[in-house]
C-alpha cells in the first residue's frame, strides 16, 4: 500500500455535518471562525467567499467547491459588497438548528434565507462540516493550504457530491434508518477524494508530509515507517529504505517535509499509540510496545506532539 493510502486509511472523523444554504440574492453572511474542516459545493448560482484578512475575494460558480482544512473567520455572499448580517443571527431568524460537534450528525442542517414558499432559491449551497478524531489528524490536516479551490471541470469525483446531494435532498420522512452513519461515510469519504485531490494538484502552500510525497526516496523511508511504526526506527535504518546516505536523507527530509526525520518519527508512533488507546489497550502495554525504556519516556513523547498527557488524551477522545 502506497503512504497516501496508508495515511488515509487511518483518517477518521469525530464529528460531521452536511448543510445546504439556501438564498435568493442579495445576501451576505458573516462567518465565524470555528475549529473544523469546511467545504462548500455550489450546487446552483454563484457566490464569493472572502477569507478574513485576505486581499481577494474568491468567485464561486455552479458545480464549483472549495476547502477550508482550517475553517477561518470568512463571509459568504452574493456579492462582497453587502453588508453581512453575522450567521448567528442568520440561524435564529430562520429557526436552523446549528451543528454541535460534540453530538453525532441527527439531519442535514437546511437554512432558508429569504425564500419562502412563492419564491425559488438562485442560490444553492452545499457545506459538509468535518472534525478529525484527533490532534494528531488535525496536524496532518494542517499540511494543506489554508484554501484550496476546485473549478468544476477539474473536480473528477462529481459522481460522489451527486449522491450526497441527492442524500441531502431526500425527504425525512421517506428516509430509511441509519441516516446518520450513511452521511458520516460519506463525509470521510469526501474528504479522502479532497485530500488526494490536493496531492495530485499540489497546489501553493502544501507542506509537511504531503511534500514528502513526491520524493520517491523520501516516500519510501516515510512508507516503511508508517507499515510498522513499532520498529525502533534510527535515521541510518530510514537512509537504507530511501537508498541515501545518513546525511543527505536528513537535509532532504527536513527540507522537504518541515521536520527532522526523527521528529516525524515520533509523530507516526504516537499515532500508532492514540490507535491503540482507541482500540483499549493499556498506557503501559502501549508503551512496551513501541520499546521506550520507561512509561515516562512515552508520556513526554505525547505530550510534545498531542500537547497532552496519553491519560488525558484517552478523556478526551475515548467514548466511556
Amino acid at each position: 500500500m502506497d503512504l497516501l493510502s496508508l495515511t488515509l486509511a487511518q483518517m477518521r472523523l469525530s464529528s460531521s455535518m452536511l448543510a445546504r444554504y439556501d438564498a435568493i440574492a442579495p445576501w451576505s453572511v458573516d462567518i465565524p471562525e470555528r475549529k473544523a474542516i469546511m467545504t462548500y459545493f455550489m450546487m446552483t448560482g454563484e457566490c464569493w467567499v472572502c477569507p478574513s484578512g485576505e486581499s481577494e475575494a474568491i468567485h464561486l460558480r455552479t458545480g464549483d467547491m472549495l476547502m477550508m482544512p482550517r475553517w477561518q473567520k470568512h463571509k459568504l455572499c452574493s456579492s462582497p459588497y453587502i453588508p453581512s448580517e453575522p450567521f448567528l443571527d442568520v440561524a435564529r431568524r430562520t429557526g436552523t438548528l446549528l451543528w454541535d460537534p460534540a453530538h453525532p450528525l441527527v439531519d442535514t442542517m437546511v437554512l432558508s434565507d429569504r425564500v419562502n414558499s412563492l419564491s425559488s432559491p438562485d442560490t444553492q449551497i452545499l457545506t459538509m462540516l468535518f472534525r478529525a478524531n484527533s490532534g494528531y489528524q488535525e496536524n496532518l490536516i494542517n499540511c494543506l493550504p489554508s484554501i484550496f479551490h476546485l473549478a468544476a471541470a477539474d473536480i473528477e469525483f462529481m459522481a460522489l457530491i451527486t449522491m450526497i446531494r441527492q442524500f441531502v435532498a431526500s425527504d425525512i420522512d421517506t428516509r430509511p434508518s441509519g441516516y446518520a452513519a450513511a452521511g458520516h461515510r460519506m463525509a470521510e469519504l469526501l474528504l479522502i477524494e479532497l485530500l488526494r485531490t490536493v496531492v495530485v494538484k499540489r497546489p501553493a502552500g502544501t507542506s509537511g508530509w504531503l511534500n514528502g510525497l513526491g520524493s520517491p526516496s523520501i516516500a519510501a523511508a516515510m512508507t516503511a515507517l508508517h507499515v510498522d511504526p513499532q520498529r525502533r526506527w534510527t535515521l541510518e535504518a530510514l537512509a537504507h529504505e530511501a537508498r541515501l546516505s545518513r546525511s543527505r536523507f536528513s537535509t532532504q527530509f527536513s527540507r522537504l517535509v518541515g521536520q527532522s526525520a526523527m521528529a516525524y518519527v515520533e509523530g507516526v508512533r504516537v499515532q500508532w499509540a492514540t490507535e491503540a488507546i482507541m482500540r483499549g489497550m493499556a498506557l503501559k502495554e502501549i508503551s512496551d510496545a513501541l520499546g521506550y525504556a520507561t512509561s515516562y519516556g512515552f508520556h513526554k513523547a505525547f505530550v510534545r506532539q498531542l500537547g497532552m498527557p496519553p491519560g488525558e488524551w484517552r478523556k478526551r477522545w475515548v467514548q466511556p
